[in-house]
């Protein structure tokens, strides 16, 4: 089997299964390059220094002793040389500056030009438990380059960035991924389906639609990813197309999907 054919099928189960490679940001689509990648990867990450990981307290502290705030350029200047390596693992240089405006909207006081040691404590919570700084930066890495990605002339990386969205649940950008739901390529579609699925808000009636129509699209993977989409979504309102598709859809897969969407919104 030729490396194009296995590198097509392999993209087609990962998209299918909705599990792209977390590491992979959608950079490469190739399987030779993502395992080369992978290797390079593990071992950049046994090299770096895992005491660099501290909590948001004990980074304050170890940085700026009992001071309430601290000066923007200082603040970024520390983060970067403290956790340069995991953010070189982490984001290609050309991202930092993007990375850099992120923790600025997130951290900045644009009235005294300052970071309260109060706001940045907060930031490093996640339902009230204080985490890991790095996990959180980490956090911050991923969903920029995402963000990125998604404007990628490459439909493979769009792909995988939408992926990444929906698993890191980024609503501001929701409607950027509902156009892409009207991409001419059929792995963005229905991957845009699940993702938005997976963070649109209860009441955001023009999203749920906008979702729906995959129900109706032309391609069976999308069809699919429509019907995952609407499980997701607990859509009550699709059971009837749900039921049409569970019975009389030319895919297996599709079928299979739309069945076992019915099972789970009725179960719910």
């Amino acid at each position: 089997m030729s490396k194009l054919v296995r590198s097509v099928r392999d993209e087609v189960n990962i998209i299918r299964g909705f599990e792209i490679i977390d590491e992979d940001y959608g950079q490469v689509s190739s399987m030779a390059s993502r395992q080369n990648k992978s290797i390079k990867q593990q071992l950049l990450t046994r090299s770096v220094d895992l005491t660099t990981h501290a909590t948001a307290w004990d980074y304050w502290l170890a940085h700026y002793a009992d001071q309430t705030e601290a000066s923007w350029d200082r603040f970024l200047r520390d983060i970067h040389a403290s956790y340069h390596e995991l953010l070189t693992c982490s984001i290609p240089k050309s991202t930092n500056s993007h990375f850099n405006e992120a923790l600025k909207r997130e951290l900045l006081d644009p009235a005294s030009e300052m970071v309260h040691k109060s706001t940045f404590i907060e930031f490093c919570k996640e339902l009230g438990t204080d985490r890991d700084v790095w996990e959180k930066l980490h956090t911050v890495a991923r969903e920029t380059q995402a963000s990125l990605d998604i404007f990628s002339p490459e439909s493979s990386v769009r792909a995988a960035a939408l992926n990444k969205l929906g698993k890191l649940f980024n609503p501001y950008l929701t409607d950027v991924v509902r156009e892409l739901l009207k991409d001419k390529d059929p792995v963005v579609r229905a991957v845009s389906a699940v993702a938005l699925s997976q963070y649109a808000m209860p009441d955001d009636r023009v999203t749920h639609a906008a979702i729906l129509t995959t129900l109706d699209d032309l391609n069976s993977l999308v069809r699919e990813a429509g019907c995952k989409a609407a499980c997701h979504l607990n859509s009550h309102q699709a059971l009837e197309k749900l039921h049409l598709l569970s019975l009389t859809d030319s895919s297996d897969k599709v079928r299979e999907a739309a069945a076992q969407a019915i099972k789970e919104i009725r179960e719910h």
